[in-house]
């Protein structure tokens, strides 16, 4: 059974009702007060907080940027990947081309449709392999690009880390 009197027209209970007065603020001045802080140690506080989030972006910042770098090196190594088996196909489509060499051209029709078929293959391979190097140019030039903007953002991260450390060490070392 519902206890009418606490729900309001819309069907809900306020918050107030349920928790009473134990769970009200008293009436402190201010943040510091209410969190047990005294004003002396606040700005301590604020200053190991901003700290640990700058900390926190250059290890961040770091951990994009080795990313990004792992990204470069897997571009590189899938199109190494990719040329060396065009490559090892042209090897084979070549050889296939000095095989029916011996029989001339025009001589033989079957021969010679052949020949055009392995001569087509090759350029399509030579194509191919033309397109994969340039992709992964682009690929690559997009991941440097990005490479920059995120290490001018650690750089500046790390400025501020090394500034705010200074700024520790100076406070610690004056009476």
């Amino acid at each position: 059974m519902k206890n009418t009197d606490i729900y309001d027209k819309n069907g809900f209970v306020s918050i107030d009702d349920i928790i009473g007065d134990t769970g009200k603020y008293s009436a402190k001045s201010s943040l510091e007060e209410m969190l047990g802080e005294d004003r002396s140690h606040a700005g301590d506080a604020k200053r190991d907080v901003f700290t640990d989030i700058i900390s926190d972006k250059v290890k961040f910042f770091k951990q994009i940027l080795d990313e990004i770098d792992g990204q470069i090196k897997d571009r590189e190594c899938l199109k190494d990947t990719i040329q060396q088996k065009i490559d090892l196909r042209l090897c084979k489509l070549k050889t296939k081309i000095y095989e029916v060499e011996p029989w001339g051209l025009g001589n033989n029709k079957n021969i010679d449709s052949r020949r055009d078929k392995l001569e087509k293959e090759i350029e399509a391979l030579a194509k191919q392999k033309s397109e994969e190097s340039r992709e992964s140019w682009r690929d690559i030039a997009l991941l440097r690009k990005e490479y920059r903007q995120f290490s001018e953002q650690y750089r500046n991260a790390l400025r501020k880390s090394n500034l705010i450390g200074n700024m520790n060490e100076n406070e610690t070392q004056s009476p």
